[in-house]
Order: structure tokens, then C-alpha cells, then sequence
């Protein structure tokens, strides 16, 4: 530990930056207590670059800060003390991860910390917000978008958003400009007996990923998605059409997955997909025919699994394809022998 503050005097400080970031944060803690100055700074920058704060009854119980490899799991308490200190201005955090059971509030009374100053002054140093909601899974409940920070400088720093419940209210408020991936998780055992609502969102322009597992009634709720979007999941749509998916405008969708749509059962010549697409994967749906004249161009892995499928051609299949896996099918092996592909591509 003695000579690393002397190699460090002898590379430039951004050179110094670069290798700490690398390192562990176990090591970049011992680095903290440094003697050398400036060393000491820049393990004390990289030590909190990247924060995990978990809301839940455990966390006002006494649950203590760790560490992994790259993340720092902070008490709520001592993140508060963090930022009320001197030097929290010094700080650059790349990514604050916020983990929040939302039946929170029936164990701590008032829990407002999304709705603080304390939180508002995190975004002077923060790049990119995570936020996490998830129910209780022993629970029925509703997600309600109040638990959405509402401080406009909060709200730009927000990248991510993932809600785990078993309904969403289909009222969405205008979802953060920055926002590049959102996220609807499902607990299919604790579902509304009557139809979900189809809800009203407007996506944001930079959305660039977007995974849906919620059944809501239409297509019509992924109308508008944002012509950025690069990967997008959906599940369960209940009223899913082959037309409505076409008139998606996605130029730059790049991984695609289809899975558990019943409306789904076969994929034709009037099925799209997006020109550049890389990566597509259909699971669980009713499809007992795959035939399309031509796969987009630079399509690198095609999977289909567990599903009935009886009938599969590809007029054409293009150089850049890696992977086929044809896994849990009623696909004959003689329909497989017809398949005139690429010799680079591996098949499973």
C-alpha cells in the first residue's frame, strides 16, 4: 500500500481514475485510507459512484451498508448523512439504484424519501436514476405513479424505471424525458377478475428499451412507440394483431421478443419485422407455421421455442445469422432437412 501513493504521483490523474475504476470496491475502500491526498480522493469518488439504496421494513430495522465488486449497498441513513456532508459536492454518482417494496408505507409512517430535499440535492451530482417498484408478492395491490419523484431536477436523471405489481394504474402521468428503459413486470396470481385497462402512456422520444408483461387489453397502447427503441418485449397482449405490430415504427429495433400472446398462431408473409433487427426470439405462442420469404439482413440468432410449430421455411436466410434453436416444436426433422443454411450458422 506504501508504494502505490508514489506510482501514482507519476501518472497523469486522469490515468489514476481510469485504473481505480477498475478495481474492487473492497480494494478502492483500503485505497480510501491512503495517505496520499489526491489517491485518497479518487478512491473516496469511486467508492460512491455507484449506490444501491433498498426501501423496504428491513431498512429502517438497523440493516448495515456492503459492499460488492461494483456496487455500494448504502443503509437510507447513512446515504442521507452522505449527502448532508461537506464534500457531497465533490461527488460524481454514475448510477443511484433505488429499490422500493411499495407496501413500504404500512410499515414506516410517512415515507416520502422519493419527495425530499434530500433526494432533489442527489440530482447536482447524479447521471443516471434506477428506480425499482415492487409489490409484496404475498400481496394484491396497486401501483400507483405517485411514487414517482416529482422534482423536475430528479426527474432528468432518471434512466430507468421497472415496476413489478400485479396491476398498473392505467393513468400514466408524462413519464421523465430522459427516461431509456421502463419496464412492467406482472404477478400473474394476483390478478383483477375483471378486464385491465388498457392505459393512456406517451412514451418518452429517447425510450430505447421498453419490456411489457402486464395484459392489457390493446395494441393500441404501443402505438407510439418512440422511433429510438432498440429492444422491446412483449407479453400476454390479449389483443394482439398482426396489422397493428406492422404499423409499429421501430427502424432501429435491434432484439425482439415475442412470448405467451395468444392471438399469435402463425408467422407469415404479412408478418414484418423490423429491418435491422439482430435478435429474435418467440416463445410460448400458438404459431404452427414460420414462413417468410426473407429475414431482415442482419438478423444473428432466431429462436423459437415451445411452441407447436408444424411448418417452418425461409426463402432466404442471411449470411449474418449465427444461431438457430428450434427447441419443444412439432417440427419434423424432415422440415428441418429442407433448410438450405448458411454453413457458418449453428443450429440447436
Amino acid at each position: 500500500m506504501r508504494e502505490i501513493p508514489l506510482f501514482c504521483d507519476a501518472l497523469p490523474s486522469k490515468v489514476v481514475e481510469k485504473i481505480v475504476s477498475h478495481l474492487p470496491l473492497s480494494t478502492v475502500a483500503e485505497l480510501m485510507k491512503s495517505e496520499n491526498t489526491n489517491l485518497a480522493l479518487v478512491a473516496w469518488r469511486r467508492y460512491y459512484s455507484s449506490i444501491k439504496l433498498t426501501f423496504d421494513k428491513l431498512s429502517f430495522e438497523g440493516a448495515h451498508s456492503r459492499i460488492d465488486d461494483e456496487v455500494l449497498s448504502m443503509k437510507v441513513s447513512d446515504f442521507e448523512a452522505l449527502v448532508n456532508s461537506d464534500m457531497f459536492d465533490q461527488l460524481r454518482i454514475t448510477k443511484l439504484l433505488i429499490k422500493v417494496h411499495t407496501d413500504i408505507e404500512e410499515d414506516v409512517d410517512d415515507f416520502t424519501f422519493l419527495h425530499e430535499k434530500v433526494f432533489t440535492k442527489v440530482s447536482s451530482v447524479v447521471s443516471n436514476v434506477v428506480l425499482e417498484f415492487e409489490a409484496n408478492s404475498e400481496w394484491y395491490t396497486v401501483f400507483g405513479w405517485d411514487w414517482l419523484p416529482s422534482s423536475p431536477l430528479v426527474q432528468k436523471c432518471i434512466r430507468e424505471i421497472s415496476v413489478s405489481h400485479a396491476y398498473i394504474d392505467p393513468d400514466v402521468p408524462s413519464l421523465p424525458s430522459n427516461l431509456r428503459k421502463l419496464d412492467f413486470q406482472h404477478y400473474y396470481q394476483y390478478e383483477f377478475d375483471d378486464d385491465p385497462i388498457s392505459p393512456r402512456i406517451v412514451f418518452p422520444p429517447s425510450l430505447q428499451e421498453f419490456y411489457s408483461m402486464i395484459p392489457w387489453g390493446s395494441m393500441s397502447t404501443y402505438a407510439n412507440l418512440p422511433s429510438t427503441l432498440k429492444r422491446l418485449k412483449l407479453e400476454n397482449v390479449s389483443e394482439f394483431s398482426v396489422k397493428a405490430f406492422n404499423e409499429l415504427k421501430l427502424p432501429n429495433l435491434k432484439d425482439l421478443i415475442l412470448r405467451d400472446i395468444l392471438r399469435m398462431t402463425e408467422v407469415n408473409e404479412h408478418f414484418k419485422f423490423p429491418s435491422l433487427l439482430e435478435n429474435l426470439k418467440l416463445a410460448w405462442l400458438k404459431i404452427t407455421i414460420f414462413e417468410q420469404r426473407e429475414l431482415p439482413p442482419g438478423l444473428q440468432k432466431l429462436s423459437i421455442t415451445n411452441c407447436p410449430l408444424k411448418k417452418f421455411h425461409v426463402g432466404t436466410f442471411p449470411n449474418s445469422l449465427k444461431e438457430l434453436i428450434l427447441e419443444n416444436t412439432n417440427l419434423p426433422s424432415s422440415e428441418i432437412h429442407k433448410l438450405k443454411l448458411p454453413s457458418s450458422l449453428r443450429i440447436s
